[in-house]
């Protein structure tokens, strides 16, 4: 948008280099982290900054897992303190209703042609992946929490948020994804009226 990052208006950049009031923005604790005195911590911010301006766009730096940014160890602890968390707009939640937990894993077995042993486990094959997350929105679909998805699959609640979030990612991208959830939905669906009918 700028070619200089300091002609950029809408950022605190121009109030830790100085070139703005400080106004709302505190300076000092992240300026202290780069030197004892005020021009010598700029100095070194600024060539920080153009250090990592030249990794160029990293998409890592902007993924979110489970809804919280940074490391998978960072995760997993803040999801340990905070608890379960469900995102707004989770696709497709519909109305809950009973079943065992056999039925669900049973259904992704026979639809995504992967052993349970596989998908409830560390693998990180693609086909192993993806039956993981076709149970993650299935289970999400008929109205199941993460935590719930969690204790079905041996599954860190970590692991099935993180999961969901890619899941939501590669819908838009990846029709097939979203066909094997529906496929797995309405298995589970025509399993629950023939019980009904008998």
């Amino acid at each position: 948008m700028v070619r200089n990052i300091e002609d950029y208006p809408y950022s605190s950049h121009r109030v830790y280099m100085g070139l703005e009031p400080v106004g709302i923005v505190d300076v000092d604790p992240l300026l202290r982290r780069f030197g004892a005195k005020k021009a010598v911590a700029r100095q070194r911010y600024s060539e920080h900054v153009a250090a990592g301006m030249k990794l160029g766009h990293l998409s890592t730096l902007y993924e979110t897992r489970g809804g919280v940014l940074g490391t998978e160890e960072f995760v997993d602890s803040m999801i340990h303190r905070m608890g379960e968390f469900e995102p707004k707009g989770t696709p497709w939640v519909f109305e809950k209703r009973e079943f065992s937990p056999n039925e669900l894993i049973s259904a992704v077995e026979s639809i995504c042609q992967v052993a349970r042993e596989d998908f409830c486990g560390t693998s990180k094959m693609r086909r192993v992946i993806t039956a993981k997350e076709t149970l993650i929105l299935a289970g999400r679909r008929l109205g199941l929490g993460v935590k719930t998805i969690s204790d079905i699959t041996g599954l860190s609640i970590a692991t099935v948020g993180r999961r969901h979030d890619k899941a939501v990612d590669r819908l838009g991208q990846d029709g097939s994804l979203k066909e094997l959830a529906g496929r797995v939905v309405n298995l589970m669906n025509s399993h629950e009226s023939r019980e009904s009918q008998a």
